[in-house]
């Protein structure tokens, strides 16, 4: 298993550089990060913030995350943000500013309470005994020293700037006009020597000023019409690196973005595709080896990305759209990936800088998605793409831009299912829900004419090319159709042929299709069907997308998409007797309900599933290992879309989700190494233990203690695939189960020699290097070797003398009380007896339905109040079921009282039977309700514990003449949140029963929703 993870950790690196080395194809026309942008992840009070306003951020060479929020300061432990208090608790007021060092130290700045660093875990002040007042510490900022040795370290205040010198702060001198405005930024322009450094002082209402060696500071004057530019908020610079002239970034809040080189101003203003407003309130560069310099914009309105002189778009979740961004930083994951932290009024967003995902459009994502996609590349090599979605129309991406088509523009519906182009005119065709065929003339959609039957339900699925220039059609309702030579030929249900055909596949004269109903069939060339079903050895009936792979043996596989089997290898070499491959086994893949599965042009294999895609990658002889994505990877979402898959000619692989479109695209990383394991606070006996003291075993005093441990993996990414496990030797006899938690106590440690030692395990399976600690607590005297032989000794003697006294009396006695002794026993024996099987009578009946042997409604409840107290220590969602046997009065009455006791029996026992156990609790809640209790789960997932008890209980068959379908049927009601203060499990129950109304009134024998989860 460990060494399947480490597949994982190098993928990307194997797979990237194979492709950089195998392909030649020129650059691609359509730039992916003009169209496209990386995934954000969001983070906000559930993941430990104080508050939701974060104002400064840092991040240190190691990975650790400090960020400042209104209500303190806290720090990133991996697992979740941890409040850090400080001394006397200074750090719980609001945090002004945060900078990290290259030497690992952290300086924190706090209005009214100055300037503190954190020097080897331990915090000191460093302002009003080290020339700084406590008002200073507005920005705190660090540049590189000229030599690259070290650094130079500023902090500015209301018209003054001091530079760190190691010892204390150093004043700077500052022009008069500028005692009265707070210095919001500096920055520094190294030059040949001191002279020559050119210090440039954003001040909030006299504008920006530049201080050149020991000359005198000069006012910058913005000469380029636009809104007021006095009040600088932030200053960025990079080098051009056409010419080697640094270019100077300055951002204002109300005169937005300004650019100055060679001595010349070019202003950007607020604009619908680039900066959002013109408050302007941070600036962060990032330059990466090999690529051109990236400028992230924080501003009052959102986040602004550019590159050279075009704006880039931004993933909403990292830009908060309409939010204060007013905090940036740069870090780097262990693998040397680089990411923005971004603090806002609305939390804190970490955005990789670089990664293989990258989300295309978010079109139809309050839908179905994106159902269909086209990726063209033209002879000239440009590119194009068409995005077909659920209610929002069609997308389509050329070199001129985003163009949107919609119903104005001539199509049959905007729910668009699918897309191809016609071989002789090379036209593009739209098939859309409601079953119309469209054809594109280059202006306006044109319906075509075709022989099945239109309505709400009819969709065309797919549209398939096949050799000989025919058109064929997978149809929803009404089967499959052909269009050849302008003919149409038609297989529909009411010729006996399967209602909805997925896809096509022709080897050689037959063609294969999948169908939702019949499994797969055969089509021969003169027309005749043939079924291969569960009824044949197939693992299903419901197939989806195929896909013919070739193979060194010249062996006609077929891979292919199913319900609920997973991926189906299908050998049709022999077409009468087709084969199903079973050898070498497949990886499991993400979801059983697989859509398609296609090749990515390295050798490998890309699936969408119901959740998640995989990469499947050859090992060689049909063997592959397995990598799986979510949207915690990359994915917009984690269902994907049928027909929405494609590989282009560059080998990227498109892929439409609910949630939009996105392109996967394989890249090399700097390395694999293993994330530094840090001991994030090691306390003993609640006093904090300072890293120096870890330098050397540790010995504590006489006596028992209580030890407790933080640690953090920093990997910078993919932080819930973490694992931890620790032992304690001289006290375990094995180290822990791995387990996400990163903290862990033993209380009253007793006397001895310990060594802890503490793992670490990435989400790739990559071991880190493992903390070891020794511990030791001295035995008491009274517990050495020679006390212990005195109090022997003393013993022994004092031993002697009550055994000589005693023994004449104990043996009078011993005859008299071994005779009681019995008789007691006896007696005792006998009532116990007694007494234990009433009791275990009485608890059994007190908690448990006699009919049902379920558990009866006082324990279901008791079980659901104490889920709720869990739920909402943890924050996980709690759902409950409510069921109600449909018509069950007139059941009782035809059949009698017996037989509806019999069939509230067989409910019960395949309600229980489609259970978590032990997590989940179904119980009888009155006459003919059952209840069950369903913790962790949300409402997604109780929907389909409900659908399958649903779907159990109707084949049972029991015969109920009174229900439409003439067995019994249930309802379910079904209702999930995520407790909080101030609401209790009785909100569960009747949103539940509400929920059961619906399902009763909407014809029984389903289940119904309530919107419980919106009360958040």
């Amino acid at each position: 298993m460990q060494a399947r993870r480490f597949v994982r950790a190098v993928q990307w690196l194997v797979v990237g550089v194979s492709a950089m080395a195998g392909s030649a194809l020129a650059e691609p026309k359509l730039a992916l990060e003009d169209i496209g942008f990386l995934p954000a992840e969001h983070f906000d009070q559930g993941e430990g913030l104080p508050d939701l306003s974060v104002v400064s951020a840092a991040v240190t060479k190691d990975g650790q995350v400090w960020l400042g929020t209104m209500r303190g300061l806290v720090r990133y432990n991996s697992s979740r943000f941890v409040p850090e208090p400080g001394p006397r608790d200074v750090f719980s007021a609001p945090v002004r500013d945060i900078a990290a060092t290259p030497d690992d130290r952290v300086w924190v700045s706090v209005p009214e309470h100055g300037v503190y660093v954190r020097e080897a875990g331990e915090w000191r002040r460093v302002h009003d005994n080290a020339g700084l007042d406590r008002d200073s510490g507005v920005r705190l900022r660090a540049f590189p020293q000229r030599q690259g040795q070290g650094y130079r370290l500023f902090a500015t205040g209301r018209g003054s700037v001091h530079e760190w010198d190691g010892q204390r702060w150093r004043h700077h001198a500052m022009p008069a006009e500028m005692a009265a405005s707070e210095v919001f930024d500096v920055l520094l322009q190294a030059g040949a020597n001191a002279d020559e450094d050119v210090l440039w002082v954003a001040t909030f209402g006299t504008g920006l000023w530049r201080c050149r060696g020991k000359e005198a500071c000069a006012r910058v004057v913005m000469d380029v019409a636009g809104p007021r530019f006095n009040e600088i908020s932030s200053l960025e610079q990079w080098t051009d690196p056409s010419d080697g002239s640094p270019i100077l970034w300055v951002g204002s809040y109300g005169g937005g973005l300004a650019r100055l080189q060679h001595g010349r101003w070019q202003r950007l203003l607020a604009s619908p595709d680039g900066l959002p407003t013109n408050f302007v309130q941070h600036l962060q560069v990032q330059l990466q080896p090999g690529q051109p310099p990236h400028l992230w914009v924080g501003t009052r309105s959102g986040l602004a990305h550019r590159s050279g002189d075009r704006w880039l778009p931004v993933d909403s979740e990292a830009g908060f759209e309409g939010a204060a961004v007013k905090a940036l930083a740069i870090g780097k994951t262990a693998d040397g990936v680089p990411f923005l932290w971004i603090g806002s009024d609305r939390g804190a967003a970490r955005l990789p800088l670089v990664g293989p995902w990258r989300t295309i459009s978010q079109i139809g994502r309050k839908g179905n998605g994106v159902w269909s996609l086209l990726h063209e590349t033209g002879q000239d090599g440009g590119e194009e793409l068409w995005l077909g979605s659920d209610g929002e129309g069609l997308l389509h991406y050329s070199a001129a831009g985003w163009r949107h088509y919609r119903t104005k523009d001539g199509l049959p519906s905007d729910m668009v299912r699918s897309l191809a182009r016609e071989p002789g005119t090379g036209e593009l065709l739209v098939g859309t829900w409601g079953g119309e065929l469209s054809r594109f003339d280059g202006r306006r959609f044109q319906r075509i004419p075709t022989p099945w039957p239109k309505s709400d339900h009819e969709a065309i699925s797919q549209i398939w090319k096949d050799s000989d220039g025919s058109l064929w059609f997978c149809l929803r309702e009404s089967g499959l159709a052909r269009l050849k030579d302008g003919q149409w030929t038609s297989w529909s249900p009411k010729d006996g042929h399967p209602r909805r055909v997925y896809d096509l596949e022709r080897v050689g004269d037959v063609l294969w299709a999948s169908t939702s109903t019949h499994g797969i069939a055969r089509i021969d060339a003169d027309g005749r069907w043939t079924y291969f079903s569960v009824a044949q050895g197939l693992p299903d009936d419901s197939f989806y997308a195929i896909s013919r792979i070739a193979r060194e043996d010249q062996r006609q596989v077929l891979w292919i998409g199913s319900l609920k089997a997973g991926v189906l290898r299908l050998d049709v070499s022999d077409a009468a007797h087709p084969r199903v491959v079973e050898r070498p086994a497949l990886p499991t893949p993400p979801d059983p309900f697989v859509y398609e599965v296609v090749p990515d042009g390295r050798g490998n294999l890309f699936l969408c599933t119901n959740y998640g895609a995989a990469l499947w990658r050859a090992r060689g002889n049909g063997v592959y290992d397995a990598t799986d994505f979510h949207r915690v990877d990359g994915m917009p979402h984690d269902e994907c879309n049928y027909g929405a898959l494609q590989v282009d000619e560059r080998k990227r692989i498109w892929i439409g989700t609910i949630g939009g479109v996105a392109v996967f695209e394989p890249i090399a990383l700097s390395g694999t190494k293993a994330a530094p394991l840090v001991l994030e606070g090691l306390t003993i006996d609640a006093r904090a233990v300072s890293r120096a003291r870890l330098t050397h075993p540790i010995e504590l005093a006489v006596g028992t203690h209580d030890l407790r441990f933080e640690v953090a993996l920093r990997t910078g990414e993919q932080e819930s695939g973490i694992r931890y496990r620790s032992q304690m030797l001289g006290l375990e006899a094995q180290a822990t189960p791995w387990t996400p938690d990163n903290q862990r106590g033993f209380t009253a440690l007793p006397a001895g020699d310990y060594h802890l030692r503490i793992e670490a395990m990435d989400a790739h399976g990559r071991l880190a290097k493992p903390i070891d600690l020794a511990i030791t607590i001295p035995l008491p005297f009274w517990r050495t070797t020679p006390a212990l032989l005195l109090f022997g000794l003393l013993a022994g003697v004092l031993l002697y003398v009550l055994l000589r006294l005693r023994e004449g009396q104990q043996r009078r006695r011993e005859k008299q009380l071994v005779e009681l002794v019995r008789q007691r026993t006896s007696e005792l024996e006998s009532r116990g007896i007694e007494l234990r099987r009433i009791n275990e009578e009485l608890t059994r009946l007190s908690y448990h339905d006699p009919l049902t042997d379920l558990a009866n409604r006082r324990m279901l409840l008791e079980r659901l109040h104490g889920e709720w107290e869990l739920a909402q220590a943890r924050g996980t969602p709690l759902s409950f079921l409510l069921f109600d046997l449909d018509q069950f009065k007139l059941y009782n009455d035809q059949r009698g009282h017996l037989a509806g006791d019999d069939c509230l029996r067989e409910v019960a026992r395949r309600i229980d039977g489609e259970l978590r156990k032990p997590e989940d609790t179904a119980g009888r809640y009155g006459g003919e309700e059952f209840g069950v209790v369903l913790p962790g789960l949300t409402l997604d997932q109780a929907m389909q514990v409900a659908e399958r008890i649903r779907r159990v209980v109707e084949k049972a068959e029991m015969p109920h003449a009174a229900t439409p379908e003439g067995v019994v049927t249930i309802s379910v009601g079904v209702a999930s949140v995520i407790p909080h203060q101030g609401f209790s499990a009785e909100l569960l129950i009747a949103a539940a029963d509400a929920a059961l109304y619906r399902a009763k009134l909407a014809g029984k024998n389903r289940v119904e929703a309530a919107g419980v989860e919106k009360l958040d």
